[in-house]
């Protein structure tokens, strides 16, 4: 049974900070699970130890695109280090593996979306291919390996976890709310229900133009998201913070 839970936002500063508590995590915990390509932990492990910076990146671009690996790297880096310094101490990774082909197409599709509304003559929006763009092409859950410290990525995610394992403790490590893009996969997968999708599809357009685009990165933001007085406002109604 896992002991814990750790939810964090996927952004930089909140995975810089788990990098730097891994070798605590892992002395006190002796084993963790990140939300990581399977593939990315074994060949860091086993491709990666005694490797250059250089050597680490290019092993992790063949599971991730440039953006996922940049943000990662804090936690990458760490990889072959713990498995050299603590080799009786576990780190595996539950996510599958995907082509890094298949995340840029999405990216392309997420963005077409975004510029379709933003060119919309009518100012409608029609949140249903924004809907279709979240469902999951299967309902298998990544297999959680049986450690003592879980890692999840995301609200949505932790949430999840959280219901599949029931640890005996949880903690976010850094402020963690949904994004509008996570609303959208919670209506997705039906966790919430679509009278919400309009205005989350609106939040979405503000966060990816304004925060995302316009601003320095995705910790910037997030940041700026986290002060939305409006959009706090719109996730209180939604209750999904209430739990």
């Amino acid at each position: 049974m896992a002991e814990l839970v750790i939810g964090i936002p996927r952004i930089e500063e909140a995975v810089g900070r788990l990098g730097e508590e891994l070798r605590e995590l892992l002395s006190s915990y002796s084993s963790i699970a990140l939300p990581l390509p399977k593939g990315l932990c074994r060949d860091l492990i086993y491709r990666g130890v005694g490797a250059v910076d250089e050597d680490l990146m290019d092993i992790s671009l063949k599971y991730f695109n440039t953006s996922l690996a940049r943000i990662w790297w804090p936690v990458i880096k760490e990889i072959p280090r713990l498995a050299i310094e603590m080799p009786h101490k576990e780190v595996a990774c539950y996510e599958e593996d995907v082509d890094p082909r298949s995340l840029e197409a999405n990216a392309y599709r997420l963005a077409t979306l975004l510029i379709r509304a933003r060119i919309s003559i009518s100012g409608r929006i029609d949140p249903r291919p924004w809907i279709e763009f979240f469902k999951p092409a299967k309902k298998i859950f990544p297999e959680i390996p049986n450690v003592r410290v879980i890692v999840a990525d995301g609200y949505v995610k932790y949430k999840e976890i959280l219901d599949l394992v029931e640890p005996k403790n949880a903690r976010k490590l850094w402020k963690l709310i949904p994004t509008p893009l996570e609303i959208l996969e919670m209506i997705a997968k039906g966790y919430l229900d679509e009278e919400y999708s309009v205005d989350a599809v609106r939040f979405s357009i503000r966060y990816l133009s304004d925060y995302v685009i316009g601003g320095k990165d995705l910790t910037d933001a997030y940041e700026k998201l986290l002060r939305d007085r409006e959009y706090l406002d719109f996730l209180a109604s939604t209750g999904v913070l209430e739990d």
